[in-house]
């Protein structure tokens, strides 16, 4: 027997997950939600409204966290683990990323952690983690590494892209948050210019958390960045075409080429 657990990071496709397991469609005991300690304000305010509506249904939620958050590697001048996946300038100029550790870190790490747990007080030996990769992100899809774990890929099975998710949670009232920390550097451009320019106070945030970093090294040689430009945050230049005076596919299309 299986235990069905749902890794819910509280963004669109993790939702759905909850939402189709409430409503029959896939079979899931609980969900796990793990707290990098720096998500931004909708992820926590959507993770507490799941949370209520999830448990009068009768499905747990359980949150789960390394016990210090990624902001907090800033104030550590040496961590042992759970770097994200930096741009940086080398003391020789040139530019390099460091591998990213932060996923393994504070969110593998503790769901495994909180499924071993599940598993002993269930009596369970073997666990189907559920996750919210749509058929969009196929080449996400992995197989597990830990032979108590085997991993699922519903919206895959049932041939859900996020938009058929951002649909499917519209359907029911729902608006799910893209889930991802304030200052992760795999951002897109889009992403920074919606922090800068919606959640002022996470945008300077992450600048300031950027400075930090640089001010104590993380034992780097080089400086790190936020943004693949390589310098600071508030400096990154973030317009769009339109910004420049340069016109869109969308400005030029008559509306006919798919015809």
């Amino acid at each position: 027997m299986s235990l069905h657990i749902i890794s819910f990071g509280a963004g669109v496709q993790s939702t759905a997950l909850i939402l189709l397991a409430l409503h029959g469609d896939i079979k899931a005991d609980c969900a796990v939600f793990a707290d990098t300690g720096w998500e931004p304000r909708a992820v926590y305010d959507h993770l507490e409204r799941m949370k209520s509506f999830a448990t009068s249904h009768g499905f747990p939620i359980h949150t789960v966290s390394k016990g210090y958050s990624i902001r907090d590697l800033a104030l550590n001048q040496t961590p042992t683990s759970g770097r994200p996946p930096l741009y940086i300038v080398g003391e020789d100029g040139k530019n390099g990323m460091i591998r990213r550790q932060c996923t393994q870190t504070f969110k593998i790490e503790p769901i495994r952690a909180r499924i071993r747990y599940l598993l002993k007080e269930t009596g369970n030996r073997h666990a189907t983690q559920l996750l919210g990769i749509s058929t969009d992100e196929v080449q996400r899809v992995r197989h597990s590494n830990v032979k108590y774990i085997k991993n699922a890929y519903p919206l895959i099975d049932l041939g859900m892209s996020r938009a058929d998710c951002v649909a499917y949670l519209s359907e029911h009232g729902i608006e799910a948050p893209r889930s991802a920390c304030i200052g992760c550097p795999f951002h897109s451009d889009n992403e920074w210019r919606r922090l800068r320019d919606e959640s002022p106070d996470e945008w300077r945030d992450a600048a300031e958390w950027e400075w930090q970093l640089q001010q104590n090294g993380l034992g780097l040689r080089g400086t790190p960045y936020l943004h693949r430009q390589r310098v600071p945050l508030y400096q990154v230049d973030l317009s769009t075409r339109e910004d420049h005076g340069q016109m869109t596919f969308d400005d030029e299309c008559a509306g006919v080429c798919g015809v």
